[in-house]
Parts: structure tokens; sequence; C-alpha cells
């Protein structure tokens, strides 16, 4: 046992901070940010052979072809090759390396690991031996935020093919892929994670969508695989001594047949071994049937699974030749996907859904790749806080048939009710869509200004009277809409209804006996 002084505390942590001051110097010191097309790179592949760990690679937006643009290795950096801004899909969508059918997109065979990323890039048109849009071999890089369609593989992974490899795959749209076995992702002796992701329209001889063998360890989180197509097993295959979980996720519309036979959307078989997968907290169409297990393998039926109908805003289809038609993969509201999730999933610090939006909205993470944001809470004050009316004020009956219209008073008429929204130091009014908002999802205001973080509305009295049913003492009045990043906000304010008594003649005393 030792001591020091106080003193030599103090000289010990200042010797510290330099260090560590050293070391975050040394890490940043060699940073460096390479732009593709410069002047020093006109290709991808040559600025990335520029680059050191921890540099970056930024593609502006535009189609990138041909050698050096193709078959991209990030020759084992631990580097991020990225869009102008990955997290905005017009970008994502604007940034394509068209492989014009020689090769694959990119090639990550040299040891690579989670800090090779790759993000906010469209790859198309690749065609591979293995893997179109992206091989993995003895590699586990990170893939997030791109678009892996209409590709090609000869034998596996239309998408992406994973050999001894467990990338990240995060928030990615794989769409369209084409393989003899695994149209989208194959993964064998490795465990891929894959987050948030979309498999749509994928096509192969056997699983459309995802197949797995041997991978043990692999995971499936809140993805939505709808409408891809395979003889032999649709969506999924789960094959080997593999060990597979599918959780928070949504199975919709996957075709499969076998000759005259429908197989399964999920299909766990051995062939050697035994495989097992865990199925949690999904939405699996035809439920009972289309998740299957041979003799040898194992389903394992987890807590939360479901078959109803998802509410998509539109789902996808392909067509007797093939070809896929994009829906629209968002939930409705109202949707039972809608916090139907594992109620102890906890969101990593800075999850997202599909569209970038933070996980979790309500009271559980939602079914699928789209977590549907629920209402902002806004404070609303409406004034006056009492509203007087006499018998004959235009109301409506219980059946909801307007009742006097028009015969209230002049007075009435002319008179406003205010309601003013206070939306907090959190939203400016720029953030608002003037033209979404409803009061009780039905009027319009006649007159609209704004103050700092208030928004101020004037409906005519005589139509927020119109709001209530007869007999009515209380009138809760609701103001919604929404921002202009496609959340709603919603907030609501009570009024009292007073009637006025039916005056009857009074009876003059003096005729009175």
């Amino acid at each position: 046992m030792f001591c020091i002084s106080r003193k030599g505390q103090v000289r010990k942590m200042r010797y510290v901070i330099t260090i560590l001051i050293a070391v975050l110097c040394t890490g940043f010191a060699g940073a460096a940010q390479y732009n593709v097309p410069s002047s020093d790179f006109a290709t991808i592949q040559q600025a990335i052979n520029a680059c050191t760990d921890g540099d970056r690679v930024v593609i502006a937006e535009g189609t990138f072809s041909g050698f050096g643009n193709i078959n991209v290795s990030f020759r084992g950096k631990a580097i991020t090759v990225r869009s102008v801004d990955p997290d905005d899909p017009a970008v994502v969508a604007a940034t394509v390396i068209d492989v014009q059918k020689m090769g694959s997109g990119f090639a990550f065979f040299s040891g690579e690991g989670q800090d090779s990323v790759l993000e906010g890039v469209t790859i198309i048109n690749a065609n591979g031996i293995m893997g179109g849009g992206i091989y993995c071999l003895n590699s586990s890089p990170t893939i997030r935020n791109c678009v892996i369609a209409d590709n090609t593989a000869i034998f596996s992974g239309g998408g992406i093919f994973c050999d001894k490899s467990s990338p990240a795959i995060v928030n990615c749209r794989i769409t369209g892929n084409n393989a003899g076995t695994g149209g989208g992702l194959y993964a064998i002796m490795g465990a891929p994670r894959i987050v948030n992701c979309l498999f749509e329209g994928n096509t192969a001889s056997q699983a459309g969508a995802m197949q797995f063998w041997d991978a043990d360890g692999a995971v499936v989180i809140n993805s939505t695989v709808v409408g891809n197509a395979a003889s032999n097993g649709s969506a999924v295959n789960v094959f080997g001594e593999s060990r597979v979980s599918l959780t928070n996720s949504l199975f919709r519309g996957n075709v499969a047949s076998q000759g005259a036979l429908v197989t399964s959307t999920i299909r766990v078989a051995a062939q050697r071994g035994g495989a097992r997968t865990l199925v949690a907290y999904c939405n699996v169409d035809n439920f009972d049937t289309n998740v299957t297990a041979d003799a040898v393998s194992t389903v394992e039926l987890g807590l939360g699974n479901m078959d109803e109908d998802p509410m998509l805003v539109l789902a996808g289809a392909l067509d007797l030749q093939g070809v896929y038609t994009q829906g629209d993969l968002h939930l409705q509201r109202g949707s039972p996907c809608i916090d139907a999730g594992d109620p102890g999933f906890i969101a990593l610090p800075g999850q997202t859904d599909m569209d970038g939006q933070a996980r979790v909205s309500g009271t559980a993470v939602d079914i699928g790749a789209d977590e549907v944001m629920m209402a902002v809470l806004v404070k609303l004050k409406v004034m006056p806080d009492k509203l007087k009316l006499d018998n004959k004020s235009h109301h409506r009956d219980r059946k909801g048939k307007d009742k006097d219209k028009g015969k209230g008073n002049d007075k009435d008429k002319r008179s406003l009710v205010t309601c003013v929204v206070n939306f907090g130091r959190d939203y400016d009014m720029d953030d608002v869509d003037m033209a979404s908002i409803l009061l009780n999802g039905e009027l319009t205001s006649k007159h609209m200004a704004t103050a700092h973080h208030r928004l101020v509305l004037r409906f005519e009295r005589e139509d927020v009277i119109a709001l209530a049913e007869a007999g009515d003492a209380v009138l809760k009045l609701t103001v919604s809409g929404t921002f202009k990043d496609g959340s709603d906000w919603i907030g609501t304010d009570t009024v009292k209804l007073r009637y006025k008594k039916d005056q009857h003649l009074k009876t003059d005393n003096k005729f009175k006996r």
C-alpha cells in the first residue's frame, strides 16, 4: 500500500490528461476527406487507395461507372465511403454506382470490420458470380442507408453475398435483385445483422429475399419483407446448422411455388445438422402454413406473432413476368403493427426507422421497418371558453344532420372563436405545414397569424357551434396538422356551451282575480 500527496495527484492527473490529448490528436490528425470526382481523384478506387484508417471518401451526386468505380475494394482500411448526405433519400437516389453488368459494385475481402463503412449510395445493374451489388468474404463491414437494386448474381446473393462474414446492414432498401439462391441476400457461415431494412421484389430459384446457411447468430430485426418470389421458400430459407432470429419484422405478399405446390414464407430445413429459427413479434400472412420446419429442424415461436393485415399504404406487386411494381411500405395509422413489437426492445442511441425517424415513438416499437410517429402534443387555448347560444342556434342533431342552419343571430355570425396553439421552443413556425391545419378534422381557419412559437387561428363562431350536438354541455375542440417532415401534431381544449332559456310571456297580474 502506498500514498500519493495531493500535489502528486495533481501532477499525475495532468500527465494522464496530456497523454489523452496526445492520443486524441494523433487519432484525428491523420483524418482526411477525399472528394470524388476531383482534380486529384477521378474514381472512387483512386480516392480509397490514397486513404489511411479514419479517412473518408465523399462521392458527389451523379452516376459512376467503369474501371475504378466498380468492383471497388476498401483494401482492408477502416474508412468511410459515402454520399454527400447519406441521411437524405434524394441524395442517396442521385448518387449511383452503375455497374453496367461488369461485376459487383463493392467487394470486401480484406478483413474489413465494422469501422469500414459504406453509406448513402445506390448500387444498380451489377452482375456477379457471387454477390451482385456487394460481395463480402471474411469481412464484416457496416453497410448503411444504401439502395441495392436491380442487381444479379449467377449463383448466390443478387443483392448482397456474405461468406464467413458478419456485416451490419442497416436502413437499406434491397429491391429487384435476382440470383440462383438468395435473391436479396445470401449468407453462409457468418452472422449478418440486418436492421430496419426493406426487402422487396427480389427473385430467385431458391429463397427470394434471404437465405442463411450455417449462419450461426444471424439476426433480422425491424425489417419489412414484401413481394419477393422464388420456386423454393419464397422469403427466407434457413438451412444447415443456422441459428437465426427474426424479430419485430413484417412478411407480406411473398410468393413461392414448387410445381403446383405453394411453399412457405419462412422455411427452416437442415439438409444436414439441425437448423433453428426464433420467430417473435412478427406479422406473417397465413402464419400457420407459411412458417415451417422439417423433422430435424426447429421453429421457436416467441411471443407477439400475428397474422393481420398490416395496412401498408400500398403493397408492391410482382407480375407474371417477374417485374416488380414498387409500393409504399409505410404503415397507415390504425395498423396492428403499431406499438406491437417487443416491449423490451430498447433502441440504440441514434437508431432510426427507414425514414430516419427515431425509434421508439409509442409505447413499444412498431413491427417492420417503418416507425409511425406519434403526434406531437401541443398546447391549445380556445377563447372564449364559454359560448352562449339560444335554442335556435345552428347545431347538429344526434344523427349528424344540421338543424336550423343560418338562424343564429347576426352578432354570432360576426364573432370569431380564437385558437392559440403553443408549440414550445423546440419548433419554429417555418416547420409547420400551414395548409394541413384543421379544427376537429374539418374546419379551416378564416384568419391565421404567427407569433414566436405560437400560432393564432380564428374560426367563425357559428361554424364552431355547428360542431356540437344538440344538448351538449361541453364541446371538445381539437386543432391538428402536420410538420413539413410529415410528422403530426395535435392540441385539444374544451369550451362550455350555455343555452338561453326560452322566453315566455309573463301573465299580467292585473288580469288575475
